[in-house]
Formats: structure tokens, sequence, C-alpha cells
């Protein structure tokens, strides 16, 4: 039994460093997404004139930074660079930043496609995270027991709960399965049962040509 209980421990802390690894890695990679956008935008569009209908004026000059800043170019510090790089992997977009210079925006098409994508793996492995550990500290509880609880989980009124009656009510409870599903699988039994037993066997199912 103490050997059971700790091989359930192993698995369990197993699983969660699996997760959190998880967690980690896709941290990372979307905060290491998010740097590069700061950086790249930082340094090529530290000030633009920009152009098309998004050109500031026929006057900017955007040649050297410190023409382009007295002659009116657009600036972008280094947190509103950060600022931009969020807003758009988090699909927020308030349009207040946008890339200003073909460069920026043909760096931009590939770097919002693969950021928004590994920001919202990121998200996900987060959520998934949180969601587990919630869900398996509910499912660890051991629920208290009644007499009315008693005779439903005694689906066969036999006096006792079997391991089987006690799966499928709590799998039921949690809402993890519903009934529909559990009448399915009934009828699939019953398909491959020809003994009282009330079990598959090699032979019936060989006599049903259903094992290979």
């Amino acid at each position: 039994r103490w050997l059971e209980k700790m091989e359930g421990a192993r698995e369990k802390v197993t699983h969660t460093c699996s997760d959190l690894n998880r967690v980690l890695t896709s941290t990372l990679c979307a905060f290491l997404f998010i740097f590069a956008g700061t950086i790249f935008y930082r340094l090529t569009e530290h000030c633009s004139c920009s152009y098309g209908h998004t050109l500031v004026s026929e006057m900017c000059d955007d040649s050297s930074l410190q023409a382009c800043i007295e002659t009116g170019g657009r600036t972008l510090s280094l947190s509103e660079a950060f600022y931009m790089s969020v807003v758009t992997l988090t699909t927020v977009g308030f349009g207040d930043h946008t890339p200003q210079t073909r460069v920026g925006r043909v760096f931009g098409m590939v770097w919002m496609i693969l950021g928004f994508g590994l920001t919202l793996d990121w998200v996900g492995s987060l959520a998934e995270f949180f969601f587990q550990r919630e869900t398996l500290q509910r499912y660890d509880r051991v629920p208290r027991m009644s007499e009315e609880l008693y005779e439903l989980m005694d689906t066969d009124k036999n006096g006792y709960i079997t391991r089987h009656e006690y799966k499928q009510f709590m799998l039921l409870a949690y809402g993890l399965i519903d009934q529909g599903v559990v009448d399915s699988l009934d009828r699939q039994f019953d398909s491959f049962v020809f003994d009282k037993a009330h079990s598959i066997t090699r032979e019936t199912l060989q006599q049903k040509g259903l094992l290979k």
C-alpha cells in the first residue's frame, strides 16, 4: 500500500514538472518575441516620417535621427516600443502605435503571425496548468458519504459499491461524461457478451469475428 502511494506521488510530481516545463518554455518564447519586437522597432523606427497615406508631411526628413526629430517625424521610445509589442502580440491592438517604415511593416507581417501563435500557446499553457492543478486537487478530495449517496452509487443494489460503480458515479458527478455516453458504452459491451457472467472473453470475440 505504501509503495502504491509513493508511485502515485511520483507520477503526480512528474506530471506537474512536465506541465511546468511547458509553461516556462512557452513563457520564454513569448517574451523573447516581445523583446525582439521591442528592440527591432526601437532601432528601426526611433524616428520615422513614414510614407504613403501615413506620411507625416512633405517637409519631414528622416535621413538622420536629428533631422527627423527637428522636422516633426514620429518618434518611438523604448517604453512605447515595448507597449506596441505587447498590445500587438496579445491582439489588443489599440492602433495608437503601428509600424511606419517599409522594413518595419515587412518584419511585422512575419513577427505578428509567429508571435501571436506563441503568445496564444503561452496563455493556453498557463490556463491549462492552473486549471489542471485545481481539477486534480478537487479529485483528490475524498467525498463525504451519506446514506442517500451510498444508495445512488450502489447501482445494482447488492449492498456494496464496487470500484466500477464508484468510478462511473464520480465521472458523472464531475461532468466528465454524461449518462448518454455511459448507456452507449453499456450497449457496446452487451453486444459482445454471450455468457451469464457478463464478461468479455476471447471465445466470444472469436465467435463474432471481432478478435484479430
